[in-house]
């Protein structure tokens, strides 16, 4: 859960890619218990979550060409849909709050930055074999 590596499909030319510690592009926040390690649909970065507040982790994207690091969004579930028309958009688990008080937890279609782009339900049994495969 510190390191997050890739290596080829022979078994060879492994790499690090990113370790917990590294300071976090968000101001005061540091990379720890990484998770969730995910290719972009078009292979050129990847993105992980990080451990962040108490109700939600942090979701970030590492390119691989420029080694730059950026904060996409909060949430508690991460999935890089690969194919199809919503190629590159993600699946997310958010914690949100209700105006007058408590809170709920549901599945957001994200763009590939974080934007929101159509809320998927509390559940992911009926939409996620969809997307997922």
């Amino acid at each position: 859960a510190n390191e997050i590596w890739t290596i080829d499909a022979e078994g060879k030319d492994t790499k690090l890619i990113i370790k917990a510690g590294k300071k976090s592009p968000l101001r005061d926040r540091i990379l720890a218990r990484l998770s969730s390690p995910q290719f972009s649909s078009d292979d050129a970065s990847i993105y992980f979550m990080s451990m962040g507040t108490v109700t939600s982790d942090i979701i970030y994207l590492l390119h691989f060409k420029t080694n730059k690091l950026y904060f996409v969004v909060s949430g508690n579930g991460l999935e890089v849909i690969q194919r199809g028309r919503y190629a590159g958009c993600l699946i997310v688990k958010q914690h949100k709050y209700f105006l007058g008080g408590g809170s709920y937890d549901w599945y957001w279609l994200l763009s590939y930055d974080g934007k929101e782009k159509a809320p998927l339900g509390k559940t992911d049994k009926n939409f996620k074999s969809m997307f997922v495969k």
